[in-house]
Parts: structure tokens; sequence; C-alpha cells
């Protein structure tokens, strides 16, 4: 049975695989095939400023880097914290097995679509300020999953978390991309989701500790909480970024 289940797994992955390529629309921006010395000729919106860099490691010595770096690594702790002790937990506060994964799936399934809605909406509002959003409401929904007590109440906060579930990561390249050019972004980004990693591997850790050491899984639930909303105000004060034009304010790059 177990293989038939693994079967159809990977035929449902290959099915939404190939049909995503038939509905997803090769629409890329202006300039995205240009060189970066093509796209500073070809700008038009001369401006608006960036934090320009001589080498890829000029960043560090930027707050704006270390900003988004540190929303990353409370993304990366809350994620791999519920992927990994989320089920366990909701069963040691008596919800049967089948409802634990189908709080966390259902958390997953919503996401999949506010995604999508997240980043048309991000083409409307402040970046910054839908990235400090989505950390800040994922803070309320770790504290809010750890302190359920009935059916509904569990089924309607994974509603609610699948939400702000997506478009950290989306909306976090999109700013180093506004704030540093296209030059650097690849490397930029990469060292970022490092530490995005480096939060996961924290959070699991941290929650099995947690839960030895205190007897409760409050103590990591609350810590990613406590993580997301710090990671919401850090971003608030990232530069004023929008689609055409970015605003870096006194004393962003220290």
């Amino acid at each position: 049975m177990e293989d038939y289940d693994a079967l159809l797994l990977a035929g449902l992955f290959f099915a939404l695989i190939v049909g995503s390529t038939l509905i997803i629309n090769d629409d890329a921006p202006v300039n995205t095939d240009l060189l970066p010395g093509q796209i500073m000729m070809n700008r038009t919106d001369l401006s608006a400023p960036m934090i320009s860099l001589d080498k890829w490691t000029d960043v560090l010595a930027t707050r704006p880097f270390w900003q988004i770096a540190f929303g990353l690594f409370a993304c990366g702790f809350s994620m791999n914290l519920l992927g990994s002790h989320g089920v366990p937990m909701l069963m040691d506060h008596g919800f049967h097995e089948h409802t634990a994964s189908f709080s966390i799936g259902l958390l997953g399934l919503i996401a999949m679509i506010s995604s999508v809605l997240l980043g048309n909406l991000s083409d409307l509002i402040s970046k910054r300020l839908m990235l400090s959003c989505i950390y800040i409401f994922r803070g309320v929904e770790f504290l809010l999953i750890v302190l359920v007590m009935s059916e509904w109440q569990l089924h309607l906060v994974s509603a609610f978390g699948g939400l702000v579930w997506a478009g950290s990561t989306a909306l976090s390249s999109a700013i180093l991309g506004t704030v540093y050019g296209l030059r650097w972004l690849g490397i930029l980004y990469g060292w970022s989701y490092f530490i995005h990693q480096i939060g996961g591997a924290v959070g699991v850790y941290a929650a099995g500790w947690g839960y030895e050491f205190f007897g409760t899984h409050l103590f990591a639930f609350g810590t990613a909480a406590g993580l997301s909303g710090l990671a919401g105000l850090v971003c608030l004060l990232l530069p004023i970024c929008s689609t055409n034009r970015i605003s870096v304010r006194k004393g962003e790059a220290v």
C-alpha cells in the first residue's frame, strides 16, 4: 500500500509540474536579458538611487542585507519548526494524528493560493510593508496554534496561517534586487537563504531541546512567535521600496 501511495504522490507532482508549464507565461520584466552595464544605460528611472556595490562582499557593511537576512532566519526557524514538530505538538495537546496532519496540510494548501495573491498585491503596495506584515501575522499564528483547544479553532488558525505562510522569500529577493540592483542578486540571495537554512536547523533543534528541558512546546513556538514579530519590526525599517523607486534614508548604508 505504501508503494502505491508513493507512486500516486509521484504522479501527482508530475501532473502539477507539467500542467504548470502550460499555464505559466514567459512575461519577463524589461531589461531582464541585459548585462548590468546595459541595464544602467537603459534605466528609465535614473533618479531612483541604489546602494552600489563594487564587489558582493561590500554588502556585509550595509544594514538592509542584515535586515533581510534576519527576517529569513526567523522564517526558516518557524517553517522548519512547524514542519518537524507541528504534528507531534498537536498530538501531545490531545488532537488525533489525522486531525493534526490535516491542519498542517490545510495550512500548506491555502499557502499555495495565497502566494499568488500576495505576489499580485506586492506590485500594488510597499514590499517592505507587506514583508513586515507577513512576519508579524506569522508570529501571531505560532502563538495561536500552540494554544488552540478545539478542532474548529485549529482549522481556523491553520487557514489564517496559510494566508501569510508564503511570500517572505520571494519578497526578500525582490527587495534585495531593488536595493542593490541585479548584478549581485544571485549571490546575495544565496547567502541570505543560507541564513534561512541555518534558522531552520536551529528551529528544529531548539524545539526538541526545549521540549526535553522544559517539558512543553510553548518554549519553541513562543520563540518562533517572538522571532517572527521582531523580524516584522526589523523589516519595517528597511529602505522604502516600491515597484519603480527606492528611497534610502540617511544611515541605511553603514
